[in-house]
């Protein structure tokens, strides 16, 4: 029998003293408080040791030398000899060296009678003897009467941080003591009810600690488990062995659910006990009170604690209850995640160990208030007192302030929370029963805990939200400098002590790697947004409050976060207003039954676990999530039964249910550990048959170093850089981050002659950027002058114009006139109403002939603007042009984010303009050829980009730019659109627009704002296909063999389909969604049931090597490959078959098709510009439409219309056009300029709107309208 790998404890172990040990006080005697007793065997401490150590397997005493097989039920004797299990009274002892000898170096030498070799304990030597001061941490005293019986927690972290979690349960125990020669006592165990001492012999209570060990902290579980044991030790006292072998037995074998909504519940010793997994994978384990923080210390000293964690300072817990320790400081350790705590961590200190308060460094440690007075002697440490509610810190220590707005949300949350069980019961009839009162105060803590979490996660997005802002993730890179100075100068010591910390770098590199737990998903709910006047929504940048933003600021492409001022209340209903909703299924384990077998336990366990399962199957319950936990279950349960291949198979279906709560580790292990013949058996499974994929779900991620976060500012290269160096050097100098633009920048700065640029060029480029961008940042510009988005980009020299004296300043939107003297702004022209611009020389007395620009309106009312510019002229020439183009463009386009990237191009030009009069540098040989190459709108203007047909003007609304946070501009691979329901009342149920990127990534975009809400990044390759599930999932399939669902209500990936060996090409469900289709590029459909995602069917097709689409159509599966469209019933059997052949008698290579609700089949050619309709039942030719282009890629089908996606344009050119035909009449109507690249993926959305995605050169996606007329 193989140990279970998810018991609730691994090991029990009882510390304390007994006949074997006598008592023997110890060198070190604790300052004890004034006893009354006059006997000193009451006022001494004596030397507990271990009495036994128990695990599922073995049993060990080690001070009577028995060790106990329980699996065999052999027992071995350490002496090679038969003892009895407890020495009698009166004989002889071992010394004490012998009474200390290592438990696990008996077990190393025990054997049993068989000569099998002992189990081993599952927890160290170091961590079990670690116990023993933890267990009685006042010292072993006795007492005269039955002391009460107590319960306290400890957390153990041995060499590795590996963390174990233990409860103690202290009560006493009757012994008769006699006092020997060498001021040892001898003792004998005395029944429940004692007879009367003789021989001079004294009665007294020795403290006996039984203690439960686990990896998991289910501190209240493991109570309630030990609570239940106690009337039976304390009617049993001579059988104490017996009873914790049983017990142990007992609790080791009980499973813990996976995270989820599959609670587990078991009677121990009648007891009822439940057993609550982490609601969401990633989450950890709580099972606690989550408000005995606030029973003892107000807001103000929680809020402050909260601060000494987050800087990392020297906390000491006091209490004069050992029992509020663990539990006080495991609720500060659950208030600031995301953050873990990585130094030093002992909740209870013995007095034996109140010396490592002095060590110096970092930690977190608690011990009884009666050290105050000698704790507050040790300089440096905070002192949090649970007793008085109070926080001392040391004088010399400077502690920050939390800033106030947090604050102010966490104080939200404290004032919702229920910290008083009473008073919640006041407006309850009692309870009358046990089982009736446990769950009412379940629900209380269950209430209680969802919201103080959620205030707690709050609190840290609202003062960590905008790290994400200064991340520069493809470089592992955090702008401290920047981050530090967008902080306000209140809360800038508090930031600055954090991001010194180590649990700060943890959470860099977990927003580093975009590891998607509760804080992210907090975080994207918190996320605001603003709309602009035309109705697309913007970000709202977090600006520094001291000065005006820079230009570099307000380009930066990241997200911003909102700057909470006026007041809390739109954050405050996104999760401390919701109530926990108990959805939650119970599994009852089988009742214990005397002389129990772990196997036949196990067994009992399966049976009930196959009955759940076929439940959920054949009643059709829509509860994948509590199937998942099921197989969870019965696959570890499989595994400790010794049956490794049955278990790996419910983790491979598992995989498919829920891949978040699958146990890599675990299956890791088994694969590693099975022998030749499970191999065998293994790879003869149809599951396992093709290894990779196993592996894509088993294989453990190789540990490479751990990448380190870079916070420093970037220095500028002293070297010269290739193309590659340079991209990233001007990425994390903020200049630029389009890889397009950089390379754009680099060909400019080495005038394109050069692979490298030099660093003296770099340098200077650098020096010129930095000088504009403080010339912009101090120009004085009146409040209330410039729109909330709008930022300087260029200020010129004192100039004379048509105004008078002053300054010319450049925006994104307008031109204005900085008058000198008064600084007055005037509004010269705004960039869309500019007509032309003209370089002339403007004729004056003094000095005659001086250069000047002239500006046109476009209103003939208004009189051209004149600014004498004079050596600036070309400059500001090539710059109002090239920001000109780009609104332009961005008028036409519909694309905004035009409007941005012009405005960085401006930035580079003039810094270029700058550092090319430095002759050391490479361009300065032709400045204005290197300045001309980055006029990049300004040439696509030229070039007609801002000058688009009317059909696509009276189309198109918007685009979209899913890679505008990349590197690099990845394919639009698939689109799909969700309706929302407001009806609902749901705040985040909106329309979204799902779009599947050729680098594997899922973005989705709020299909009401275009703002980007979500992201997953799952796949391995790129993702083809997407498709809505009842509203529910969204499947997506992937070029890695992989099929993705999406729970659309938490936005996450947690379960994947694994059973395609060929790329999965493309989906349908049928009518009702119950069953849902995949194909594989290889000729290979799956049926889904969606309730289940169980595997129903599965077709081979012969002889197919391109299977690229499928629908399901009035009961049949209309397949599409490049050769020929089939039609299958549900069994795989061809109906029909059509091909197109041309000319020559071969089939002409289709690309897509659809079928219109006239009954007409429209068939796509990939490789030329025809359409043909068919008739849909007799496959009879209706007609060919044919236009110019090279193929069409993909098309949809609205309001009697077809819109097809080219694979390139018209008349030669290598953009993407959409054509649009009439399906009644069987005519080309339209033509529309979509994409500068080839059109890749189209949607629609409620017969609307339809939307396109290109290839990665252009990367975009456009919104248009389905219904429009053409403007006049």
């Amino acid at each position: 029998m193989s140990k279970l790998n998810n018991s609730l404890a691994d090991m029990c172990v009882v510390v304390g003293m007994d006949a074997d040990t006598g008592l023997k006080p110890v060198d070190d005697q604790p300052a004890c408080d004034v006893r009354i007793q006059l006997d000193t065997l009451y006022t001494r401490a004596f030397d507990p040791q271990v009495l036994a150590a128990i695990s599922g397997q073995v049993a060990t005493f080690p001070q009577c030398g028995v060790i106990e097989n329980l699996e065999t039920e052999q027992v071995a004797d350490t002496h090679q000899q038969t003892r009895t299990k407890t020495l009698k009274k009166g004989g002889n002892r071992r010394s004490s060296k012998a009474r200390r000898l290592s438990v696990v170096q008996q077990l190393g030498v025990a054997t049993t009678s068989s000569g099998q070799q002992a189990v081993g304990l599952p927890m160290s030597n170091d961590t079990i003897n670690g116990l023993i001061p933890l267990c009685l941490p006042d010292g072993g005293f006795v007492l005269q009467s039955a002391g009460e019986d107590r319960i306290h927690s400890l957390v153990l972290t041995d060499i590795m941080g590996t963390k174990s979690y233990a409860v103690c349960l202290t009560y006493y125990r009757s012994f008769s003591v006699k006092k020997e020669s060498d001021d040892s006592y001898t003792m004998s165990l005395e029944s429940a009810h004692p007879s009367l001492l003789v021989d001079g012999s004294q009665r007294c209570y020795v403290p006996t600690c039984v203690v439960v060990m686990s990896k998991h902290p289910y501190f209240t579980v493991m109570k309630d488990c030990l609570s239940s044991l106690v009337p039976k030790l304390k009617e049993n006292p001579e059988k104490l062995n017996e009873l914790m072998k049983e017990f142990t037995q007992q609790i080791t074998i009980v499973p813990i659910p996976p995270p989820g909504n599959l609670t587990i519940s078991l009677k121990m010793n009648e007891l009822p006990v439940i057993i609550r997994p982490p609601d969401e994978p990633g989450h950890p384990i709580c099972d606690l009170y989550l408000h005995y923080p606030l029973l003892c210390f107000e807001l103000d000293e929680v809020i402050e604690i909260i601060t000494c964690i987050l800087t990392q300072q020297r906390i000491v817990f006091i209490s004069s209850d050992y029992s509020l320790l663990t539990p006080v400081m495991e609720c500060f350790m659950m208030y600031i995640l995301p953050f873990k705590w990585q130094y030093t961590y002992v909740p209870v200190l013995s007095y034996q160990l109140l010396d490592l308060i002095e060590a110096p460094g970092v930690f977190l440690m608690g011990c009884h208030s009666k050290y105050k007075e000698r704790i507050e002697q040790i300089p440096g440490l905070i002192v949090a007192n649970l007793d008085t509610g109070k926080v001392q810190k040391c004088p010399t220590l400077e502690i920050p302030v939390m800033p106030e707005l947090p604050t102010e949300v966490f104080g939200f949350g404290y004032s919702r929370a229920k910290r008083h069980f009473d008073l919640a019961l006041l407006g309850h009839p009692t309870a009358l029963s046990m089982e009736e009162m446990c769950k009412m105060k379940q629900e209380f803590t269950l209430q209680c805990q969802q919201v103080l979490r959620n205030s707690c996660m709050e609190l840290m997005v609202v003062l960590f939200g905008d790290v994400s802002d200064y991340l520069v993730i493809a470089q592992h890179h955090f702008k401290r400098k920047e981050f530090l100075d967008a902080q306000s100068e209140l809360d800038r010591d508090f930031y600055t002590k954090v991001i010194k910390t180590e649990m700060f770098n943890q959470f860099l590199r977990d927003r580093l790697a975009q590891k998607r737990d509760h804080y992210a998903i907090m975080e994207e709910k918190m996320r605001p947004v603003l709309k602009d006047n035309r109705g697309v929504v913007i970000e709202q940048q977090a600006f520094l409050l001291s000065r005006k933003p820079s230009a570099s600021h307000i380009l930066r492409s990241r997200r911003q976060s909102l700057n909470f001022t006026e007041s809390s209340s739109s954050f405050r209903s996104l999760y401390s207003n919701q109530l926990p909703v108990d959805n939650t299924v119970t599994f009852t384990l089988p009742p214990f039954q005397q002389y129990l077998h772990p196997g036949i336990f196990y067994e009992r366990c399966i049976v009930d676990l196959n009955r759940s399962i076929e439940y959920l199957v054949f009643q059709d319950v829509k509860l994948p999530n509590h199937r998942a936990s099921y197989l969870y279950l019965r696959g570890m349960l499989h595994v400790a039964c010794n049956r490794p291949i049955s278990g790996i198979e419910d983790f491979h279906n598992l995989a498919a249910a829920d891949l978040r709560i699958f146990p890599s580790d675990v299956v890791s292990k088994i694969l590693s550990n099975l022998n030749e013949e499970d191999k065998t058996r293994l790879n003869e499974k149809s599951f396992y048959k093709r290894a990779e994929v196993w592996r894509k779900i088993s294989g453990k991620k190789e540990n490479g170093p751990r990448k380190k976060v870079t916070m420093e500012p970037e220095n500028i290269p002293q070297r010269p850089v290739n193309l590659e160096d340079f991209i990233k050097h001007i990425q994390l100098l903020e200049i630029a981050s389009d890889r397009d633009a950089i390379s754009r920048l680099f060909y400019s700065l080495s005038l394109g002659k050069a692979q490298y640029v030099e660093p003296e060029t770099f340098g200077m480029f650098y020096e010129c950027w930095k000088e504009s961008e403080i010339e912009t940042n101090t120009v004085s510009i009146p409040d209330g002058e410039l729109d909330g988005s709008e930022c300087v980009l260029k200020v010129s020299s004192l100039i004379r114009t048509d105004h008078g004296t002053g300054r010319l300043i450049l925006t994104q939107k307008r031109l204005f006139f900085l008058s000198d003297g008064k600084r007055k702004l005037k509004e010269v022209i705004r960039l869309r109403d500019i007509k032309q611009i003209e370089k002339i020389v403007f004729t004056h007395i003094f000095p005659p002939g001086v250069r000047a620009l002239k500006i046109t309106h476009k209103l003939e009312s208004r009189s051209p603007y004149i600014a004498s510019l004079k050596s600036e002229r070309n400059t500001w020439y090539m710059l109002i042009n090239e920001m000109w183009a780009g609104r332009a463009i961005a008028d036409v386009q519909k694309d905004y984010q035009v409007i941005q990237q012009a405005a960085q191009n401006v930035l580079m030009i003039d810094a270029v303009i700058r550092s090319g009069e430095s002759e050391e540098t490479t361009h300065s040989s032709a400045v204005d050829l290197a300045a001309a190459h980055l006029c990049y709108y300004t040439k696509r203007r030229n070039e007609g980009m801002a000058n688009l047909p009317i059909e696509t003007t009276s189309a198109l609304i918007h685009r979209v730019n899913p890679s505008n946070f990349d590197a690099e501009k990845a394919t639009i691979e698939a689109l799909l659109y969700t309706p929302g329901n407001r009806s609902e009342g749901d705040e985040d149920n909106s329309p979204k627009l799902w779009c599947g990127l050729g680098n594997g990534k899922i973005r989705v975009f709020d299909a009401s704002t275009w703002i980007c809400e979500s992201q997953f990044i799952e796949a391995k390759d790129r993702v083809c296909c997407l498709m809505s599930v009842k509203g529910q999932q969204v499947w997506a399939g992937s070029f890695d063999t992989t099929i993705y669902i999406i729970d659309v209500a938490s936005c996450t990936a947690n379960k994947r389909l694994i059973d395609h060996t060929d790329f999965v090409s493309d989906m349908t469900k049928n009518q009702d969604q119950s069953i849902a289709y995949s194909t594989g590029l290889n000729g290979q459909i799956i049926s889904w049931n969606t309730a289940t995602l169980q595997k129903i069917n599965m077709i081979d097709l012969q002889d197919v090597k391109t299977l690229i689409g499928i629908k399901w159509l009035a009961g049949n599966l209309w397949c599409c490959t490049k050769k020929d469209l089939r039609v299958l019933d549900s069994e795989g059997q061809i109906l029909r078959k059509l091909e197109i052949p041309d000319g020559s008698g071969y089939p002409i290579s289709m690309e897509s098709f659809l079928v219109t609700p006239d009954n007409k089949l429209w068939t796509a050619c990939s490789r030329k510009g025809q359409l043909v309709c068919w008739n849909a039942e007799t496959f009879e030719r209706i007609g060919t439409l044919e236009v110019n282009c090279n193929g069409f890629s993909q098309m949809v089908y609205t309001q009697e219309k077809i819109w097809a996606g080219s694979k390139d344009g018209s008349k030669g050119s290598k953009g993407g056009m959409i054509h649009i035909f009439n399906t009644v009449k069987c005519s080309h109507e339209k033509e529309l300029v979509a994409h500068s690249a080839a059109v890749r993926s189209m949607c629609t959305a409620e017969d609307r709107y339809v939307m396109t995605g290109s290839e990665g050169r252009d990367g975009k996606i456009a919104i248009w309208r389905a219904k429009f007329l053409t403007q006049i």
